[in-house]
């Protein structure tokens, strides 16, 4: 069975407030029903909405008008398109190509390419055109299960032609060149530092999409894949071996690289400070202090 999720910002949403009771049963609908797909671009009929939701057919097209512009409605084809579904419920690079194969089974290449710049931070046009529909694995892997891949563009043969005629700012273009395969491996070396698969057979990379948009900014702004995987591993190293997401490092690097510059690569110093600002106790304790008269804990009773 299909999962959804929804945020429960949902009703505090200014959009959703502003919508009749029936406006906001359709709308919960067009998301969580059997017929949606992946893309949250579906084919189904104004008669199925009505059976399974209980609203009249004759107001169906009225309450579809006070949906947009978050839903469209094309009533020549029978489709409706839940324009943020696959932004909100995308969790891994399986799914975004799932959605590509239901653009795939479209007739309308007009309302596809709507959609794909619709969704352009997603980057679904080199998957529908398979011109980067081949996905690189990890290089680490059991059997014939593909840890969540990671889609890898494929350069067009003009491509060199058409490069040579723009005006190249640069680190810019060459940022945007390099991207998606230094992404790649960043990810895998990620993976392996923290001991997959050889320790751990989880994949502690909880979400594909969001750290590797994450990268992409971080080599946007010209650091390069030592600095940022080494302010990666410092701070989990300072977690005892977590998963820290790339965001962290989007907001500490620049702070990160100037303390090394200062004072050299001192991460285990550091680690171990941040280990006695979070517990005092434990550091009272091994520096020699009796905390025998500590505070019971909230809630605790003898």
């Amino acid at each position: 069975m299909a999962e959804r999720g929804f945020q429960t910002e949902l009703w505090t949403d200014s959009f959703i407030q502003g919508l009749s009771p029936e406006a906001k049963l359709l709308f919960i609908y067009l998301w969580t029903n059997k017929h949606c797909n992946q893309a949250g671009l579906y084919e189904i009929t104004l008669k199925t909405i009505a059976f399974d939701t209980g609203l009249p057919l004759e107001s169906l097209l009225e309450i579809l008008r006070q949906l947009e512009p978050k839903v469209a409605w094309y009533p020549e084809q029978n489709l409706v398109w839940v324009k943020n579904f696959l932004k909100r419920q995308c969790k891994s690079q399986s799914f975004l190509i799932a959605a590509v194969k239901c653009l795939k089974a479209l007739s309308s290449n007009s309302l596809v390419m709507e959609f794909i710049n619709y969704n352009q931070g997603l980057n679904l046009e080199p998957l529908y055109k398979d011109s980067g529909g081949t996905v690189l694995p990890p290089s680490h892997h059991h059997g014939n299960t593909v840890i969540t891949p990671v889609p890898v563009p494929v350069p067009s043969p003009n491509a060199g032609a058409k490069e040579k005629e723009k005006e190249v700012v640069k680190g810019e273009e060459k940022t945007k060149r390099q991207a998606e395969p230094v992404i790649a491996e960043m990810l895998t070396e990620m993976k392996v530092f923290l001991g997959y698969p050889e320790k751990t057979n989880k994949d502690p990379i909880p979400n594909y999409a969001k750290e590797g948009q994450f990268l992409k900014k971080l080599l946007g702004r010209h650091f390069t894949r030592e600095e940022i995987l080494s302010c990666w591993k410092t701070k989990s190293q300072q977690r005892r071996g977590e998963f820290i997401s790339l965001a962290w490092v989007n907001e500490d690097i620049a702070g990160y690289l100037q303390s090394r510059e200062k004072g050299g690569n001192s991460g285990p110093r550091e680690s171990r400070e941040l280990e006695q600002r979070e517990d005092p106790i434990r550091a009272m304790r091994e520096a020699g202090w009796d905390t025998g008269g500590e505070p019971d804990e909230p809630g605790k009773t003898d």
